[in-house]
């Protein structure tokens, strides 16, 4: 490998890897005998100067960067362009339709999920567990076509999804792939 003129040689780079190996401490003390089996650990910063430190710097941030967006990207995709806010109001009317679907005397709306027509609610029972009911079309004039409830253990997001798919029949790939997502922990 040919390096420029202003970069740090090879054997330059060598001579400063032998010297993070040698025996001595951080401080530059020799070590006392017996204890050569303690890593000395030196920052890259330090292996690295002139010209190829600015380019390990600039990849290490790059990096980083490109790790926090990929990480920020993958919590947000399954749900992107999925709705979930509904005034407090409508929660309350959905609620007393809800209770009288599942022939209990009351219940509390906790979450909701749309996509185009289709809504996703969970809802609060003294029954059993919160139950979470799907819905095609308004959940106001429409009865519940699936009901789910129960809980997910980590790993359980793809048999989920089928499981949405198959007994949700029409339901949007991408709102059953939300509801899975945010049902399996992480």
């Amino acid at each position: 490998m040919l390096l420029p003129q202003s970069c740090l040689s090879w054997p330059t780079v060598m001579g400063r890897v032998r010297a993070i190996t040698a025996p001595v401490t951080a401080t530059g003390r020799s070590r006392p005998k017996g204890d050569l089996q303690q890593p000395i650990i030196v920052s890259m910063n330090r292996l690295f100067t002139g010209k190829i430190g600015i380019v390990f710097q600039a990849m290490k941030h790059t990096i980083s960067i490109v790790l926090v967006i990929a990480a920020l990207d993958a919590t947000a995709a399954p749900c992107t362009g999925v709705g979930s806010a509904t005034a407090e109001t409508h929660k309350t009317e959905i609620a007393l339709v809800v209770a009288s679907q599942l022939h209990v005397t009351n219940s509390r709306i906790l979450r909701e999920f749309r996509y185009a027509d289709w809504y996703i609610i969970q809802a609060e029972t003294p029954a059993s567990d919160p139950p979470f009911l799907f819905y095609h079309g308004d959940p106001m004039r429409h009865q519940y076509v699936a009901l789910w409830s129960g809980g997910a253990m980590f790993g359980e997001k793809d048999s989920i999804e089928r499981w949405v798919l198959k007994n949700a029949k029409g339901i949007p790939e991408k709102l059953a792939s939300c509801f899975a997502y945010q049902v399996t922990p992480k």
